[in-house]
């Protein structure tokens, strides 16, 4: 990931210095991911790809030959952890993509942070494929079951909670994709594509 950061910004003709002022991480933070010595969290991902004006995939996909094949294979899907004791499986991969697409699964007492967060101004669409989940929504909250979907603006105040005793697994779709979640509480990437 440090190397494909490295690639895209020399493509770009963008000093280090100049990347770090744009994400608004330090230099050396920066120099240490290029140099795989530093495990960021996704929250500083999401920074780097917005200075780098692309979408967060991008950092993760290898240089590949086109055509590449549209099948994302569940073993070849990238798994991150998320929140407080969630994890998050990113579905799409495709950095033309007009759409991000990734399920999440709440254990009891997981959420997608401390705090409530917001990202961009994109559609937001969560479905709950299974479990019970709290969304809370701006100044309004949401009791979603198992088959219940919520539409809201990502630029909007969230956060998702599982306050049950059973996992919970939601799909979201966001489009277009969004850089920068604020006040997210993303925690350290622990996987990649295998």
């Amino acid at each position: 990931m440090g190397e494909r950061i490295r690639s895209i910004r020399s493509a770009l003709r963008m000093t280090l210095r100049e990347l770090a002022g744009r994400s608004e991480l330090s230099e050396s933070f920066i120099s240490q991911i290029e140099r795989g010595r530093s495990a960021p969290s996704v929250a500083s991902l999401y920074r780097i790809a917005n200075a780098l004006g692309v979408p967060l995939a991008d950092l993760f996909a290898a240089e590949e030959p086109e055509p590449r094949d549209p099948v994302l294979h569940e073993s070849d899907r990238l798994h991150l952890t998320w929140g407080k004791g969630a994890r998050k499986t990113l579905i799409t991969r495709r950095a033309d993509s007009d759409v991000d697409v990734f399920v999440a699964v709440f254990p009891p007492g997981s959420s997608t942070g401390d705090e409530a967060y917001q990202h961009g101004d994109s559609s937001e669409v969560i479905l709950v494929m299974s479990g019970t989940v709290e969304l809370k929504l701006g100044d309004s909250s949401h009791t979603l079951v198992t088959g219940d979907s919520i539409e809201y603006r990502s630029s909007v105040l969230h956060k998702v909670t599982n306050s049950s005793s059973l996992d919970a697994e939601v799909l979201w779709v966001v489009s277009p994709p969004t850089r920068g979640a604020v006040g997210s509480d993303d925690a350290p990437l622990t996987g990649l594509p295998t």
